[in-house]
């Protein structure tokens, strides 16, 4: 049902595989255009009777790399973009988000895993290392009663872990007296000569 406004033709006179620019109207939500990735020139369009209508449709599919909100008023642009399951959203803008090097760039869903590009991107190609150290050697640890056959109660465990390594000395005196650890509180990394 959909009418193909302009272009929809490969340019068999270029070399390669060119196609042209093309511009479909009356689309319906559930084709095949509208659920899967063409990484083409074409842009499919179709009317919708609220920003609530468009929001639905535009996520209803199993993709979300990159969107585009073009609006008069910047608050109502803002508050559509924010709704919206992609990995970054332009306002009244085409695709300069992917242009910008210090922005984390990738999608959701079935539209990549993971980022390029900013803090994110650099946290991509490195790997986390966890080392925990026995704060009171000598004495007789959690490990101790792990593989002795004994079995801890879960919450002498949890208020045993929360006062070795509850993150700063608040937390460690909640778990000391039976209370969940305060998720206000600050964690430093210490960093060894060669995190560095």
């Amino acid at each position: 049902g959909a009418r193909v406004l302009a272009g929809g033709r490969r340019r068999s006179d270029l070399p390669g595989s060119f196609f042209e620019p093309t511009v479909v109207v009356d689309v319906d939500p559930s084709t095949e255009l509208m659920q899967e990735e063409t990484f083409g020139p074409v842009l499919p369009i179709m009317q919708v009777k609220s920003p609530e209508a468009a929001i639905r449709i535009a996520n209803d599919c199993d993709y979300g790399l990159n969107a585009s909100v073009f609006a008069g008023r910047p608050d109502e642009a803002r508050r559509v973009a924010r709704q919206l399951v992609t990995g970054g959203v332009n306002i009244n803008d085409a695709l300069v988000g992917a242009g910008i090097p210090a922005l984390p760039f990738g999608g959701e869903k079935r539209s990549g895993f993971g980022r390029i590009q900013g803090e994110e991107g650099l946290r991509e190609f490195s790997r986390s290392r966890s080392i925990v150290e026995d704060r009171f050697p000598g004495l007789p640890g959690l490990a101790a009663t792990m593989f002795t056959g004994s079995r801890p109660s879960p919450k002498l465990l949890r208020r045993s872990l929360g006062v070795l390594y509850g993150l700063g000395v608040r937390n460690r005196v909640r778990a000391l007296l039976g209370r969940r650890s305060d998720s206000r509180a600050k964690h430093t990394l210490r960093r060894t000569p060669e995190t560095q």
